[in-house]
């Protein structure tokens, strides 16, 4: 998990950057590394939470004043604010999300990763401006211990190789002197 951010906004939404969620095809497979992605959120008002398709995102907020992140760990102070005036529903009403959870205080949504450009909503349960809430990301990671051996053992193995040929070099140049 990154460590908890406080993020404000005077829009009535936060928009994370996009994220690929990756497919046989990608040659970095983040979907099949990747086993949830959890997004933990404390607020003292209701904030709703929601990762959607970046193409439904766009289109629902396509109007509306909103904060947008560029990259993973954009801060607040960075965020680059779209003009635009109150949305045409609360995001709950939306049928758009992939995950979504409404809440106050603290809680976790919990998403599974899929093929496609996905994004991070974080608007107040009602569709009002000035959305405040503090945030942290964090993924679990199965396989993780897999392809941590797998490489050991390929890097290992390519070590032993590299080994047995320059042996097998050294032997041979000192047998021609001899």
């Amino acid at each position: 998990m990154t460590p908890s951010r406080a993020y404000s906004t005077n829009t009535y939404a936060l928009v994370s950057a996009s994220y690929r969620g990756g497919t046989s095809n990608d040659s970095f497979v983040a979907r099949d590394l990747l086993g949830t992605v959890r997004i933990r959120v404390t607020a003292t008002r209701p904030v709703f939470v929601g990762v959607a398709p970046e193409s439904d995102v766009r289109a629902y907020l396509g109007n509306v004043a909103r904060a947008e992140g560029s990259q993973f760990d954009t801060q607040s102070a960075d965020f680059l604010v779209r003009a635009g005036g109150p949305p045409s529903s609360p995001p709950a009403a939306a049928h758009i999300w992939s995950a979504s959870s409404t809440g106050t205080g603290g809680w976790t949504l919990t998403w599974t990763p899929q093929a496609g450009n996905w994004r991070i909503v974080v608007m107040n349960a009602d569709g009002t401006a000035s959305v405040r809430a503090e945030i942290s990301v964090g993924a679990r990671l199965p396989h993780l211990l897999t392809v941590a051996v797998a490489v050991a053992v390929a890097v290992l193995g390519v070590g032993i190789l590299l080994l047995a040929l320059s042996g097998g070099g050294l032997y041979l140049a000192v047998r021609r002197r001899g």
